[in-house]
């Protein structure tokens, strides 16, 4: 199996999804449905998928080896189907995933549980929403109040109370443009809401090959120092080279982002898909360097090695052809 392979089938993240965040790249259409079932609301990466095995650095061995197990007779990563619910057993968010309110698009988030009062803010209006049944291939509405998220800009996302419904939740904008870091910074209400995770490192192994180490968390206060202090780098509109170095995993419970990527690039990049779409600042390759260092020479990590499951069952299930189906992860999610 193949690194890439191998970072696949530990986030659940599908290859196509991958391609659509990178910044330039025009974003796939999916139908409403589908893009609940397809593992999000809208296009979502994960810190661990988000490592590309491409030119890494050449270093001696000096982390222990964690072994991960995948199937002996696939040699690919397994895809999974679900299926897709009926629309009486759909959520409201599942029916209507989508809505324009002002001059933005909003797409529901991964966030399945309404906001608590204290995460809700002003209200701000009224929308209208339309929902599709798959099965029936009828077409509803319905309207929704919208309120702020409490301390996050209305550019970024918003919440809907459905008519007749109870609690509020949380839909995003996956189009939000910030003028900098900073901006971006105060508009997600990063100081409050920003968490992370592992690390994960692209390794160029002196006999040639690749391979990933895995650094677990290292605290937040490294981030903010060395990657997030200058507030004055603009939003990056460039095409950057997607040949990340080195991948943190990160969350933002209050919009229902988790194990998302902050990614460092070999040409001093860095880029987030918080919000479902790449955010790239151009930082220098001497700041993204020096990150990078820190990171490998004061963090516990580990080598990532697959090993094949031998003793696995034979034989596949069969999958029915109604009710209907969609892929929507890989093994591991």
């Amino acid at each position: 199996m193949k690194s890439e392979e191998l970072m696949r089938a530990m986030s659940g993240v599908l290859p196509e999804f991958i391609d659509d965040a990178a910044p330039g790249r025009k974003k796939k259409k999916f139908s409403p449905w589908l893009k609940w079932v397809s593992a999000a609301a809208c296009l979502t990466v994960t810190a661990a998928g988000a490592v590309f095995f491409l030119r890494g650095r050449s270093e001696e061995p000096r982390w222990p080896v964690y072994e991960v197990t995948v199937p002996a007779s696939s040699g690919t990563v397994p895809v999974e189907t679900e299926v897709i619910k009926r629309w009486e057993e759909m959520s409201m968010q599942e029916r209507f995933p989508e809505t324009e309110f002002g001059k933005n698009r909003y797409c529901a988030s991964r966030r399945e549980a309404p906001l608590e009062s204290a995460e809700t803010g002003e209200y701000l209006g009224e929308c209208s929403l339309e929902g599709y049944d798959i099965y029936t291939d009828a077409v509803y509405s319905a309207k929704a109040k919208v309120f702020a998220v409490a301390g996050i800009s209305s550019e970024c996302a918003v919440s809907l109370e459905f008519e007749g419904g109870k609690g509020r939740f949380v839909y995003v904008n996956s189009s939000y443009e910030a003028e900098t870091l900073g901006d971006f910074i105060d508009d997600l209400n990063l100081e409050e809401n920003l968490s992370a995770g592992n690390a994960y490192y692209n390794w160029h192994k002196p006999d040639g090959s690749f391979s990933t180490v895995r650094f677990d968390d290292f605290g937040d206060e490294i981030i903010w120092e060395m990657l997030l202090s200058d507030r004055s780098v603009p939003e990056s509109g460039d095409t950057i080279d997607f040949a990340t170095v080195l991948s943190v995993s990160i969350d933002h419970a209050l919009l229902g982002y988790e194990n998302i990527t902050l990614s460092v690039t070999e040409d001093g990049y860095i880029w987030t898909n918080l919000l479902d779409s790449a955010k790239s600042f151009f930082l220098g390759t001497e700041k993204t360097e020096a990150f990078v260092e820190w990171v490998l020479e004061n963090a516990d990590g580990v080598e990532l090695v697959t090993v094949y499951d031998t003793e696995e069952e034979s034989g596949e299930a069969g999958v029915s052809e109604s009710p209907a189906t969609a892929v929507t992860s890989l093994a591991g999610n």
